[in-house]
C-alpha cells in the first residue's frame, strides 16, 4: 500500500512539471509572440522606408542608393548587420532585420529571435498626375520634341495650326519647334477632393482658374489615363502668368486626342475634353511677347506671344505625390517611386 502511494506521488510530480512546462510555453507564446508580431510590423516599416529611400536615390541618380536605403532602414529600427539591401536597375529591395530578446521563451531555450521583413520599391515613369499646370501638350508633338534634356521649344498662345497657318519648323529638320493650336490646350481642372498640398486657388472658372493653377500647380492627384474638360480659346493673362515663372520646373499633361466631354472631369462645362495619357517635365526659359513667326499664307513675319521652355531632366521632375508602375524614365519624363511589395 505504501509503495502504491509513493508511485502515485511520483506520477503527480511528473504531471505537474509537464503542466507547468506547457503553461510556460503558452505564456511565452502569448507574450513573446505578441512582441514578435509588433517587431515584425516595425521591421516592415523599416523595410518600406529603406526601399522607398533607395528608389528615390535612384530617381535622383544618387551615386550610392544603398547608403540611403540603409540609412532609412536603420533610422526606423533595423539593425545594419541584419539588413540586406539589393539595387537592381530601377528597383531597391530591402530585407530589414533585428534581434528580439524574449521574455519567457528563454526558459525553454529561445533567448533571442531574429525578425525580418522584406520590401521593394521602384523608380519609374509616373502613372498618376499631381502638381501640374492646366495646359496640355500633344503627346505626339512632345515625343518628337523630347529628344534630349535641355532641348528648347516654343509654345505659342494661338489657335492657329502649324504647317497650315505658320511655319513651326524653324531649323528645317522636319520636326516642329513650336506648339500652338491643335498641339496645346487649356484644361478645366476639377476641384480636388483630397490634396497633399494646400492651395490659395478658389473654385473659379475661366481665366482666373487657369491663371491660379499656373501660379500654384494643381495639388490633386489624377490617375492616368484621364478625360479632362478643356477651357476653349486663348488666354493672354494666363499665358503671361506662365511666362512670369522663368526658371521654374513644371509638369504638363500630355494628350493623345479628345474624349467624351459629358463624362469628363472638370467643373465648368467645357464642350471638348482631352484624353490625358502622360505627364511631361519642362523648365520655363522665358516669355517673349514679340516672338517672330512666319505666316505661310501671307508670306510675312508675325509677332506673337510665346513661351520658351526646355525639356527638363532635373530632380524637380520627381513627384512625391505621384506613383509609378515602373518603366525606364526618358528625357522629360516625370518620375515617381512606388512600393512593389
Amino acid at each position: 500500500m505504501l509503495k502504491h502511494v509513493q508511485r502515485t506521488e511520483g506520477q503527480t510530480l511528473v504531471i505537474v512539471a509537464l503542466a507547468l512546462l506547457g503553461l510556460i510555453a503558452l505564456v511565452a507564446l502569448a507574450v513573446d509572440g505578441g512582441n514578435l508580431m509588433a517587431e515584425r510590423r516595425h521591421m516592415q516599416n523599416a523595410a518600406d522606408a529603406g526601399a522607398l529611400a533607395g528608389a528615390r536615390a535612384i530617381c535622383a541618380q544618387d551615386a550610392d542608393p544603398e547608403e540611403q536605403a540603409a540609412l532609412y532602414a536603420t533610422q526606423n529600427g533595423a539593425e545594419l548587420d541584419l539588413t540586406e539591401i539589393t539595387i537592381d536597375g530601377q528597383t531597391a529591395e530591402v530585407v530589414a532585420g533585428t534581434a528580439v530578446q524574449t521574455y519567457f521563451a528563454g526558459l525553454i531555450g529561445f533567448h533571442d529571435v531574429e525578425v525580418r521583413a522584406e520590401a521593394a520599391a521602384v523608380c519609374g515613369v509616373a502613372n498618376r498626375a499631381c502638381l501640374f499646370w492646366p495646359v496640355a501638350f500633344s503627346a505626339l508633338k512632345w515625343d518628337a520634341l523630347k529628344t534630349q534634356c535641355g532641348v528648347e521649344f516654343v509654345v505659342i498662345d494661338s489657335d492657329k495650326i502649324c504647317g497650315v497657318d505658320y511655319d513651326c519648323d524653324t531649323d528645317d529638320d522636319g520636326v516642329d519647334d513650336m506648339i500652338m493650336g491643335g498641339g496645346r490646350g487649356w484644361l478645366d481642372l476639377p476641384w480636388p477632393d483630397e490634396t497633399l498640398y494646400t492651395t490659395p486657388c478658389n473654385r473659379n472658372c475661366g481665366t482666373d482658374a487657369v491663371r491660379c493653377w499656373l501660379e500654384n500647380p494643381y495639388p490633386g492627384q489624377i490617375p492616368l489615363p484621364a478625360c479632362i474638360k478643356s477651357q476653349p480659346g486663348v488666354s493672354d493673362a494666363a499665358f503671361k502668368a506662365a511666362g512670369d515663372q522663368a526658371g521654374k520646373i513644371v509638369r504638363v499633361p500630355l494628350f493623345d486626342g479628345e474624349c467624351d466631354a459629358d463624362t469628363a472631369l472638370g467643373d465648368c462645362g467645357g464642350n471638348e475634353a482631352y484624353h490625358i495619357v502622360d505627364i511631361g517635365c519642362i523648365q520655363v526659359v522665358e516669355y517673349d511677347k514679340n516672338y517672330l513667326v512666319w505666316d505661310i499664307k501671307k508670306a510675312k513675319w508675325d509677332k506673337m506671344k510665346a513661351l520658351i521652355v526646355s525639356v527638363s531632366c532635373d530632380e524637380g521632375c520627381y513627384a512625391a505625390c505621384s506613383g509609378t508602375g515602373g518603366g525606364t524614365p526618358e528625357p522629360g519624363d516625370v518620375i515617381a517611386v512606388s512600393l512593389l511589395k
